[in-house]
Formats: structure tokens, C-alpha cells, sequence
């Protein structure tokens, strides 16, 4: 096999009305968060609708829940429409541009899709991709009639969210086109995909939701369809916000031509949102091959490397786990002697949150980190929003970053994390500064614990300044606990348990095709699958 790159992207973020106008300046986040990124289309708008059948036009508000209120007060239901909006074509053109000119090979390539505006209920969700991007958008509304004016063109037509009810936006598998959809999006803002009786799956839209088996990814691979794993984010923002999926994809060029052939032989993955660097073979077949043979015992070989603790890797055949290894629980040796290499996460986030009462507002944390005594080899943003940004220069990291107040909970919408590759001794001292916060650490400490900083000052300040209250007044100061801007400094994870290279041994595959694939769990609940590997077993005296 030739050499293969690692590149990551999104094909599911969604352009906003808002910014079809400055396009150039979302291609530029995304250049600073991905390798190759495609310009999205959503056509669809939403509609307030009356009792009387009065219908009147939302366009894309940036936030729904803007227009609740007038929804209840008016006596109205939000609608979203089924046809695309009239603005489509204009749409079409002006992302059409950006994708050229924004393409830079082997450096940053650009696509364009559009969210298909087809029968969805019916049908289920997918996205249409262009690897050639003069190609036009295709107004049909029948898949399978989709699938045939398609043929033979260099386009993906990707399912997504597959595993909610059928005929209620559930992929239907008996549509299915294995040249034009290769792969699937089994993970993204919406949850997993992969199988209903699992701890991640599609909780996260609660319209939408909940999930079930039929519509399920590994429903596919049972009927014996050859589609591939990635995940893409869903949704507006920053294009590949950490947390709600990118897909990896193993190329031998980095090009819209190398893409397409990585895509069409299936060497892609899904990670959730830390990059995990996943490699794996069975025999020498690399993942998303076909391998025949009627040879006993295969040999499952995997190469994993982790932004954080690698908890496990297991094997699944045929719907079953039927192997593990485990690595977070081997003895950590010693580190204090000599020089190591590790990985320090720092997540910025939490406080004030309005339904307290607080007005709108932003937290800026802004700040820089030097290393003493050590050398600072590296620093990645694990960011969700647009505008987030990160620089290095020698044992300097300098950030800019800035959370509105919450208006929720989720985990990724209230922080933002850095981690930092840092090459040191016990003595080596990170030593972090920012607006209201200046403290530092040394390495020896940060090997065996975590610890979080609370700026409870700053909320005191603004308790008092919002609402006048001092803070000997408050009934119950834990309100400054809960509001405050919060630092999490993470325990220090060390080279040696960030990677893995294993194998495993299988000997019972029935005859007929079989698959196998690879899922890996980080200690912090961050995971990647494997597309499959497709085994069609010859018979033999084994069997």
C-alpha cells in the first residue's frame, strides 16, 4: 500500500444565512481547525403558521428559541419547510465560489453539498457532497431517483443520524447505493448512530430523538452493506467543533482526487471530537477493505495514538464485542526520573449562567502560558466556537477566547480546552496568566493530580455590579461558586499512555461475509470507530 496522510474534516456543518455574505472569513476558521472542509447549504426555512393558514416567513433565525415567544403569543407553530427556500440558487453560486477559491491542494481542500430537500420523513437524512464542484444541485425528491441521475458522477450522498425511526427520519437500508454512499455519518451533534444498546447513541435532539435499531449503522453491516464510519458535526458554527464528530480519512494524496479514493475505498473513521490517530488490519487487509480468504486465525493488528488516557480498544465482529485490551488500568511507572513527554488539557468555561439573572454577557479568557525548565512542543485547540484563537511561539502559547454567559449545560457549549504537548522534568514549571488568573504548576504535581481554580472574585464583582449586592449580604454564597468562571487544570498524561499498537486472534467467522471493526475509548469519554474490514470466508474443512 502506498504511504497514508491523515486528514481531518467535517462534510456537515451547516452555512447560515448570516454568512453567505462573508464566507471568506468562515473559510479562514476553518482552515484553522481542519483539512478539508465542505461549503454546506441548508435549504430549508422556518414559518410561523396561524389557525387561520396565515403563513408567515422566518428565513434561518440564528437561534430558534428567539422566536418561542412570539410562537406562543401569536397563537403559532413553527414550521419548517419542506421544499428549499427560493434563495437556493443564489446560495448555490456563492458557495460554489468560495469552494474554489478557497482550495489550496495539500493544504486546506474545500467541497460543496447541500443538506438534501428531498422526502427525509420517508427516506431519512443525507447529505449531498461535490468532489466535482460544478456539478449542479439536483431538485428531486425521491431517493432512489436521486441515486440514479447521480450515477457515475464523482458525488457522495452520505446518510446521517441514521438510527431514528424509519419513515420519521430513520435511514431505510433497502435504498441504498454502494458507489454513491460508501460511508456513513454514524456520529455528530445529534449522538451515535452505531447500535441503539449502547451508552452514546442519538439523545441529544430532543425533537428528534429518541433512536432505535432499525434505522442503526450496525443494522447495515448485518445485511451485509459495505458502508464506512465518519462522523461531521450537524448543525452552524465553527466548522468542526470539538465534541460533536469529525471524520479522519487516510489519503495517499491530499487532493479532491485523493479524498474521492479514500472515500471510495472506505479508509475513514469517526472520532466524537479529540483527534484519536486510528490505523488497523486484518492481515494486511487495511480498514475498509475486502479480504477473502479461508485462512484460521485472522490476525487483527491496530495502531492507536490519543489526545488522552487510552482507557480500551475492542473488536467487534458481526455485531458482537468479541475481544478487549485494556490500558488505563496498567501500573503507571515511574516519571519523576529523566525527561517525558506528556499531554496537559486545560479547559476554560462554566460561569455566569443566566437563569440565574443575569444579563447577556461574555467572559473573556484571554491568556498565555510559558514553560519553564521544559520546552513546549505543541498546543491544540479543542474549540466549538468560531473566532477562538491559538498561537506558539517557542515555550510561549498565547489564546484568545471568549464564552457567552450559559444558556445551557452541555458540556460543549460552556467550555473551550487547549491541550499543550509539553517535553520536561519534575521541575519543570507551566506558569499561567490571564485576566484574573496567575498561578503556576509544576510537572511533578500535574502527573498525579487534577485541580480546578474558581474565579470567584470576578463574580462577587459582578453580582455586585448587576445587581447591587454585596457579597456579606448573599443568604447563600455558593451562588458565587456556581456563576464563577472555572479553570480545570487536567492530570498530566504521559507519552506511554496515549499509544498502542496490538493485535488480536479470531478464529470463528461463519461462512459468507463477516465484518470487523475497531472502537476505541479514551479514559475521558472521547471514542472512534473504524469503518469495517469485510471478510468473505471461502468454505474449507474448518467450516
Amino acid at each position: 500500500m502506498e504511504k497514508l496522510r491523515l486528514v481531518w474534516g467535517d462534510l456537515h456543518k451547516h452555512v447560515h444565512v448570516n454568512d453567505m455574505d462573508r464566507l471568506d472569513e468562515l473559510a479562514e476558521d476553518a482552515k484553522k481547525n481542519l483539512d478539508f472542509y465542505a461549503f454546506l447549504c441548508y435549504p430549508f426555512v422556518w414559518y410561523l403558521q396561524s389557525r387561520s393558514g396565515k403563513i408567515r416567513w422566518l428565513g434561518h433565525p440564528v437561534n430558534l428559541h428567539s422566536v418561542f415567544s412570539e410562537v406562543n403569543k401569536d397563537g403559532c407553530l413553527l414550521v419548517e419547510s419542506v421544499a428549499p427556500a427560493q434563495e437556493i440558487k443564489r446560495w448555490e453560486a456563492k458557495l460554489r465560489q468560495a469552494a474554489k477559491e478557497h482550495n489550496k491542494e495539500e493544504e486546506f481542500v474545500t467541497l460543496l453539498g447541500y443538506e438534501w430537500h428531498g422526502n427525509r420523513k420517508k427516506y431519512g437524512d443525507h447529505n449531498i457532497i461535490f468532489f466535482d464542484i460544478d456539478l449542479p444541485f439536483e431538485d428531486e425528491s425521491e431517493l432512489p431517483i436521486l441515486y440514479k441521475k447521480l450515477k457515475g458522477k464523482r458525488v457522495l450522498v452520505i446518510p446521517h443520524h441514521t438510527a431514528y425511526k424509519i419513515r420519521r427520519r430513520g435511514k431505510d437500508w433497502n435504498i441504498w447505493d454502494s458507489k454513491l454512499s460508501p460511508v456513513a455519518e454514524i456520529y455528530s451533534s445529534h449522538g451515535a448512530s452505531e447500535v441503539d444498546s449502547f451508552p452514546m447513541f442519538l439523545n441529544n435532539n430532543y425533537s428528534m430523538g429518541p433512536g432505535c435499531s432499525k434505522g442503526s449503522w450496525q443494522l447495515a453491516l448485518n445485511k451485509g452493506l459495505r458502508v464506512g464510519a465518519i462522523a461531521s458535526n450537524d448543525g452552524w458554527g465553527l466548522p468542526g467543533s470539538w465534541n460533536k464528530g469529525l471524520a479522519g480519512v487516510w489519503v495517499t494524496s491530499f487532493t479532491r482526487e485523493g479524498l474521492w479514493d479514500a472515500f471510495q475505498h472506505r479508509r475513514t473513521y469517526a472520532v466524537t471530537g479529540d483527534r484519536i490517530e486510528l490505523m488497523f488490519w486484518v492481515n494486511d487487509t487495511f480498514m475498509g477493505g475486502v479480504l477473502n480468504t479461508n485462512t484460521r486465525p485472522l490476525i487483527v493488528r491496530y495502531k492507536v495514538s490519543c489526545l488522552d488516557k487510552l482507557d480500551r480498544v475492542e473488536l467487534i465482529h458481526n455485531g458482537r464485542r468479541v475481544a478487549c485490551h485494556y490500558y488505563a488500568d496498567t501500573q503507571r511507572e515511574e516519571v519523576l526520573i529523566g525527561e517525558v513527554v506528556c499531554n496537559i488539557r486545560i479547559d476554560f468555561g462554566w460561569g455566569p449562567a443566566k437563569h440565574y439573572g443575569f444579563s447577556d454577557g461574555t467572559t473573556i479568557w484571554d491568556g498565555c502560558l510559558e514553560v519553564k525548565k521544559g520546552e513546549l512542543l505543541s498546543a491544540l485547540g479543542c474549540f466549538g466556537r468560531r473566532g477562538q484563537r491559538l498561537k506558539t511561539s517557542g515555550n510561549l502559547a498565547n489564546w484568545q477566547i471568549r464564552l457567552p454567559y450559559r444558556n445551557g449545560d452541555r458540556e460543549s457549549e460552556i467550555k473551550e480546552s487547549i491541550i499543550f504537548t509539553v517535553k520536561g522534568t519534575s521541575e519543570t514549571v507551566l506558569k499561567f496568566s490571564g485576566e484574573g488568573y496567575d498561578f503556576s504548576k509544576k510537572l511533578r504535581d500535574l502527573l498525579y493530580k487534577s485541580e480546578v481554580i474558581a474565579l470567584e472574585d470576578k463574580t462577587s464583582k459582578l453580582i455586585e455590579s448587576e445587581f447591587g449586592i454585596r457579597q456579606d449580604k448573599i443568604i447563600n454564597d455558593e451562588v458565587y461558586y456556581f456563576n464563577a468562571p472555572k479553570i480545570k487544570l487536567h492530570r498530566a498524561v504521559i507519552s506511554s499512555e496515549l499509544k498502542a499498537e496490538g493485535f488480536f486472534e479470531i478464529s470463528h467467522l461463519g461462512a459468507g461475509f463477516n465484518y470487523l471493526y475497531i472502537r476505541v475509548f479514551q479514559l475521558n469519554g472521547q471514542m472512534a470507530w473504524s469503518s469495517p474490514v469485510w471478510i468473505k470466508v471461502k468454505g474449507d474443512e474448518n467450516d
